[in-house]
């Protein structure tokens, strides 16, 4: 005597789900999340395209900001070596005190 077993759903079409809701609220909620996800991972991209933008005209501006520095420098060279000679002049001038 062999009996048949009743298996739940057992030739039922119906979806089996583990939560009280049907299946179409649960295919919204999975499809709104879904939503939340892409508009947050969009966000951080826009922020880092952002960021990446700034860093690249950043980068356009150096050539520009080391050529005036390199001024500055060659400017500040020439005027250290003026002082240099006068001080150098200084020294070799002899020492005139009036009340010698």
């Amino acid at each position: 005597m062999a009996m048949a077993m009743a298996m739940p759903n057992a030739g039922s079409d119906l979806p089996v789900t583990t939560s009280d809701k049907p299946p179409k609220t649960l295919k919204k909620e999975k499809r709104v999340e879904k939503g939340k996800r892409e508009r947050k991972e969009w966000e951080v991209m826009k922020e880092l395209k952002h960021d990446q933008g700034i860093s690249k005209l950043k980068k356009r501006g150096w050539p520009e900001e080391i050529d005036r520095k390199h001024a500055e420098l060659v400017g500040a060279q020439g005027a250290l070596e003026k002082l240099h000679q006068l001080l150098k002049m200084e020294k070799e001038m002899p020492c005139t005190f009036p009340f010698q």
